[in-house]
């Protein structure tokens, strides 16, 4: 109950910026505007970077919020020092790595209106193992979606990318996400089928605008508990690695 209470403070703030980050983004109605709400969702993206390094913390190593000390000035110093710097590198390994994916993400839904537009090529069999290969890289790129984890650890990065060396790590990674990400997927998509009851539109063809900034406090709710989640999940699966045989760095 205490550590409830511990994530209900420190998630409150980094929920009402994502909250207004994403009210903001619906109200200039830059929903296809990819680029640029990236640039718009930096502030957002600290303080979930700084939120979820907290939250490893609490799960693992059972550090409150603010910082319970000792009263020995060298040994409180010393665990200061170093939970700063692990939450800080964690943070800014967050925030760049959903930059890239943000810029990432928009060129491809970007590329994708252009190819709809224009004439549809005739598959061949070099475009299907093109694909093929890019979902391979894709896959075992995947790992590096969460190395923001081992710095909010205190783990070195150079360590962690030994220890998921064998490509299957990111198949392991992959289905960690997925089961925490489908439960809370499908109440997204549940609300969402009360809310179109609930705020009715005079326009089939278009949402009421309450209905859409209710999906948007929805959307970031559940983004958030979906970031959370996973990350935790994935720290415990990672500190398993290193507990079951691995040395920390």
């Amino acid at each position: 109950m205490h550590h409830h209470s511990i994530v209900g403070r420190i998630a409150l703030v980094p929920l009402l910026i994502k909250v207004a980050s994403f009210v903001l983004i619906a109200a200039l109605d830059m929903n296809e505007a990819y680029l640029r709400q990236g640039l718009f969702l930096i502030p957002s993206y600290f303080a979930e970077g700084w939120l979820v390094a907290q939250l490893i913390r609490l799960a693992l190593f059972k550090e409150t919020w603010p910082a319970m000390l000792s009263g020995d000035r060298k040994k409180d110093m010393n665990l200061l020092h170093m939970r700063f710097r692990s939450i800080m590198s964690a943070t800014i390994i967050y925030v760049l790595i959903k930059l890239v994916l943000s810029f990432a993400s928009g060129l491809i839904m970007q590329g994708n209106a252009v190819y709809q537009t224009a004439e549809t090529p005739e598959p061949s069999s070099g475009a299907f193992f093109i694909a093929i290969l890019v979902i391979a890289v894709t896959v075992w790129a995947f790992r590096f979606l969460w190395l923001y984890i081992p710095a909010a650890m205190g783990y070195s990065l150079k360590g962690f990318v030994k220890v998921i060396a064998p490509y299957q790590m990111s198949i392991y990674m992959i289905a960690t996400w997925l089961l925490c990400f489908i439960p809370l997927a499908i109440i997204f998509v549940m609300v969402s089928e009360v809310f179109v009851s609930a705020f009715p539109s005079p326009e089939a063809a278009q949402a009421s605008e309450a209905y859409k900034y209710a999906m948007v406090g929805v959307q970031a709710v559940l983004e958030l508990l979906i970031t959370i989640v996973s990350s935790v999940a994935m720290a415990y699966g990672i500190y398993g690695l290193y507990h079951g045989g691995q040395k920390k760095s």
